[in-house]
């Protein structure tokens, strides 16, 4: 990547001045059309701002403008034709932006709005990735990243590569950020008939995103050998989601969140998972499926399969009996082999989850499950309120990151890198989470 990117930067350095007075014909209205300027309209970057057109632009609305290119040469050029009082002008590197991230760990001031124009396909994949995370390490909660993505062949003498705002929508997704794709195909304002635009929106959590990390990064993107943190924070944030009147306070800073309607929901997930075939266990791992126990017992528990865990449903004598064994079974897949056990706070030292158990003990005879008779007879998580409102806030898109993950997981346990196979993977997962 950096011979190619010492290739580009060298063409850009050598044809500043025409390439300045090209851009210099078209509209930064034209060029940004579909971005939408947000208050506050404090401080904003432009990555590879060129002639500094766009700076001067958004200047012009307010923002105090960082620009950086990594051309000298067009960094001259905008420094002499956009200059303003508002924008600093500076040369930085994509995709890691040293200058610009030593600046901001300085002076701890990161920025509500970040551009990027006609960038975006001068980087391979790895360095978008890599992109992506510097994007996302500069950005205020709840700022804007506007990209905009050029699609057609490539001038010989700088090097282009095929991008996509779907692989944008992905990396949203892993990252737990607003994606909107803001234009359909363009033309190009250059007057290339083989040259089309569109661009992506990207907004950062707003509200409790300090919590997002404990879903993103000791849920969904934590080492496992296993899907059952997947499996419980799809669960965790359906309950709370579909049902937040059943959390209770229990101090300033913790709701007790009830256990017992999850358990028929993990059952039913992972039972359609087993019938799809897709294994949930990295193999040759000596690890507790608690999963097929379930359904071994089941099978030789008179009658009651994970099917008859429905809504309402209500078990009596020898039928309750077996049915509490395997919400018994359930519970402890979940809280003392599994995740409640395992999952911390990103550092590691401080448990997410916290299991209080019922204080009453109900009959083995019978077995409700109804809602009001679940909530107290298998005990309560106990969950600090900036994770349960995060998941409440941002439940689509912790669930999104959490269906991603799960099929990259699925697809690595079955040995499948081919885009068909983990699409097969996918549409089988999304009716067993559609159906559960």
């Amino acid at each position: 990547m950096k011979d190619v990117r010492d290739q580009i930067l060298s063409t850009y350095d050598a044809q500043a001045s025409k390439l300045s007075a090209q851009y210099q014909t078209v509209s930064s209205v034209d060029v940004l059309s579909g971005l939408k300027l947000r208050l506050p309209r404090q401080c904003a970057l432009d990555i590879a701002c060129g002639n500094g057109r766009d700076a001067k632009w958004l200047a012009g609305q307010g923002f105090t403008v960082d620009a950086v290119d990594g051309a000298p040469g067009m960094i001259r050029e905008a420094r002499a034709v956009n200059a303003h009082d508002n924008v600093t002008y500076s040369v930085d590197l994509m995709p890691h932006l040293h200058g610009i991230r030593e600046q901001v760990k300085r002076t701890g001031q990161k920025y509500d709005l970040i551009v990027m124009s006609a960038a975006w396909m001068h980087l391979d994949a790895p360095a978008r990735a890599e992109m992506f995370q510097t994007l996302c390490a500069l950005a205020n909660p709840g700022a804007v990243m506007f990209i905009t993505l050029r699609h057609g062949p490539a001038p010989a003498d700088r090097p282009m590569y095929a991008v996509s705002a779907e692989e944008l929508r992905d990396m949203a997704a892993d990252f737990l950020i607003h994606f909107e794709h803001m234009t359909d195909a363009k033309d190009d304002k250059l007057g290339r008939n083989d040259v089309w635009w569109d661009s992506v929106s990207l907004q950062m959590p707003t509200h409790h995103a300090d919590a997002l990390p404990v879903y993103r990064d000791s849920m969904i993107h934590a080492a496992k050998n296993t899907s059952y943190k997947l499996g419980f924070a799809h669960c965790f944030i359906d309950m709370i989601r579909r049902n937040p009147a059943l959390l209770r306070e229990v101090d300033d800073t913790r709701y007790a969140v009830p256990l017992g309607p999850m358990l028929p929901h993990w059952m039913r997930l992972y039972d359609g998972l087993a019938e799809q075939g897709l294994s949930q266990i990295r193999p040759n791992r000596k690890l507790a499926d608690p999963l097929n126990a379930t359904r071994r017992f089941a099978a030789a528990a008179g009658g009651v399969s994970v099917a008859d865990f429905t809504q309402n449903t209500v078990f009596e004598g020898l039928q309750a009996q077996a049915a509490l064994r395997m919400m018994n079974m359930a519970r402890t897949a979940i809280v003392q082999d599994g995740p409640v056990r395992f999952i911390t706070r990103p550092n590691g030292l401080h448990p997410v989850f916290t299991y209080a158990p019922a204080t009453a003990q109900e009959p083995s005879g019978i077995l409700s499950l109804e809602q009001d008779a679940l909530c107290d007879r298998f005990g309560h998580l106990l969950v600090a309120k900036d994770v349960v409102r995060a998941g409440l806030d941002y439940a689509p898109l912790i669930d999104a990151g959490v269906q991603r993950e799960w099929v990259r997981f699925t697809a690595r346990i079955a040995g499948v890198d081919i885009q068909d196979e983990q699409t097969h993977i996918k549409t089988a997962l999304e009716r067993v989470l559609k159906t559960a």
